[in-house]
């Protein structure tokens, strides 16, 4: 048992400790996408086009079925960039209660950069914000788990 988890903890260390470099990627991404927006943002009205659900199964669908595993429920929606006319299309991935409620074909108030059309917002940045805070604690929790199978290589080696 002991030789077994002295071949295996240095590698889950390593995987942690790569993670959790990942994880701080995504979350300064996200930091970088909210302060973008906070800081240089525009007040847009979008149209609803679309709304999909993607399962683990692979299964695409606009609703009325039944949830096989994991859904992730997905917004698609349209607005005229006010400065160039251009029309602008752009996804948002939402909790299933909102979805619901959301209507294709009606208008919603989206936040977009000026310097990145693409980067919008529904809920006013907040996405960002909660994705950030996510990774953030999700990288903490890979620094843990790599230390502590570091500290377990340590302590069976001596």
């Amino acid at each position: 048992m002991k030789s077994l988890l002295t071949d295996i903890s240095w590698p889950f260390a390593i995987i942690f400790f790569v993670l959790a470099a990942l994880l701080l990627f995504v979350a300064r991404q996200q930091d970088s996408n909210a302060r973008t927006l906070i800081g240089d943002s525009s007040i847009a009205v979008a149209k609803l086009t679309n709304k999909t659900t993607f399962t683990s199964s692979g299964t695409h669908k606009s609703g009325g079925f039944g949830d096989k595993g994991p859904t992730t429920y997905t917004l698609h929606y349209e607005f005229t960039h006010p400065d160039t006319g251009n029309t602008v299309h752009s996804s948002a991935s939402v909790a299933k209660e909102i979805w619901e409620v959301m209507q294709v074909g009606l208008h919603y108030q989206i936040l977009f950069s000026r310097q990145n059309p693409t980067l919008t917002s529904l809920f006013n940045g907040q996405e960002f914000i909660d994705g950030a805070a996510l990774a953030y604690q999700l990288m903490w929790a890979c620094i843990a788990l790599g230390l502590a199978c570091t500290a377990l290589q340590l302590w069976l080696r001596r």
